[in-house]
């Protein structure tokens, strides 16, 4: 389980607060790291997982607060990276085929991107859907179709798991 995002930008740390929550809620033995920006840290706990669950804040378009559930080959990667901002997915790249693991963003709908420590009424209010979801998901093994039935979706929709209302 990964948070990722800076949290001194109101909205993009959304992964860093959903972490923080998802710590007392999680069984011991699934591992839960405070990424922020520093993606390169999340090499080890990548090649050493079936399935790595990272929670981000994610511009899709839709009303803030709205949660996905998107895997990481959907994810927009930009064609050329530097070590120096690696993105989640192409740092998956740089881990072995053989040890790559399938992984699942939980993405948030910003609001707010703008130096703030505190998460916008609409982030914050997606929160309790975040940590539902991830649960979900960590109950099923990595299913996603758990989750999707919790909120009333189909696997199918799986893209988008629920539109802040």
């Amino acid at each position: 389980m990964l948070g990722l995002g800076n949290e001194l930008m109101a909205d993009d740390g959304v992964g860093i607060h959903a972490i923080r929550r998802l710590h007392a809620v999680l069984p011991a033995e699934v591992r839960c790291a405070e990424i922020g920006t520093a993606t390169l840290m999340a090499e080890a706990v990548c090649e050493q997982a079936d399935v790595v669950l990272a929670i981000d804040a994610v511009q899709a378009d839709g009303p803030p607060g709205s949660v996905y559930v998107l895997d990481i080959e959907d994810v927009a990667m930009p064609g050329t990276e530097s070590l120096h901002s690696l993105s989640l997915a192409g740092l998956i790249h740089l881990v072995p085929p053989d040890k790559r693991p399938r992984v699942v963003v939980v993405g948030v709908e910003p609001a707010c991107l703008e130096y703030s420590l505190a998460l916008s009424e609409a982030v914050e209010t997606a929160l309790p859907r975040v940590v539902r979801v991830v649960c979900e998901i960590v109950a099923s093994g990595g299913r996603l179709a758990p989750a999707m039935a919790v909120l009333g979706r189909s696997p199918a929709e799986a893209a988008i798991v629920e539109e802040n209302p």
